[in-house]
């Protein structure tokens, strides 16, 4: 299946093509359309989901109105976000890349995977770790539309691979809704946070027995 995500706009608003037209009737009908950020690039995944490791499955990319000013002043956080969309970046997973320290991505996600990192090395985990978004877009809440948008079913398609790979899967948000879609992941043996609403990636909130196989994936 060929990425989508090549032919996001180069200027705002950041909406796919083929996704303007439902988001458009979407947001007359339901006021919850108007939450999404089209003013920040999106991020349907994070690092390479077709060579890395480890896939970790996520619900959607947050927002907050402090990422406007911190990318407007910083280009090359601007340029990592648009390489992600195409696997472009090194390290692949640029979350962990300390050259990106000044931003919530980098803050959030050197939190969550600290202990790993901890354990064997930042370079590794940045190469050998992907994230992929339930629903592309930014918002400060998630909150479920009506009906699919036509670039989810790429990353649908990217976690199918990484079944048929055999890959190391977390789900950290929404089990029903990626089994729903993804109904490959029924029976797949995917590692599950204890605590969704608290995604550290640690042995408090998985068993040590997954916790161990996650570490022997890097």
């Amino acid at each position: 299946m060929d990425n989508p995500w090549s032919d996001l706009p180069t200027i705002q608003p950041y909406v796919l093509p083929f996704d303007v037209d439902i988001i458009n009737r979407l947001s007359i009908k339901h006021s919850r359309t108007a939450q999404l950020r089209f003013d920040v690039v999106p991020m349907p995944f994070i690092g390479n989901p077709l060579t890395s490791k480890v896939v970790l499955l996520a619900l959607n990319p947050g927002f907050n109105e402090e990422d406007v000013r911190i990318i407007d002043e910083n280009p090359d956080l601007l340029e990592a976000d648009r390489n992600n969309l195409t696997f472009n970046n090194s390290p692949s997973f640029y979350a962990l890349n300390q050259s990106f320290s000044y931003s919530g991505l980098f803050k959030w996600w050197n939190r969550r995977l600290k202990e790993i990192v901890d354990i064997v090395g930042r370079e590794k985990v940045s190469n050998s770790i992907s994230c992929i978004q339930f629903f592309p877009y930014h918002s400060v809440t998630y909150s479920p539309l009506k009906e699919l948008i036509p670039s989810q079913e790429y990353s649908f398609y990217l976690v199918k691979e990484a079944i048929k790979q055999k890959k190391v899967i977390v789900i950290m948000r929404s089990r029903q809704l990626w089994e729903k879609y993804v109904p490959e992941l029924i029976g797949y043996p995917y590692i599950e946070l204890k605590i969704p609403r608290n995604p550290y990636f640690n042995s408090n909130n998985m068993t040590q027995k997954s916790f161990d196989s996650l570490l022997r994936a890097f």
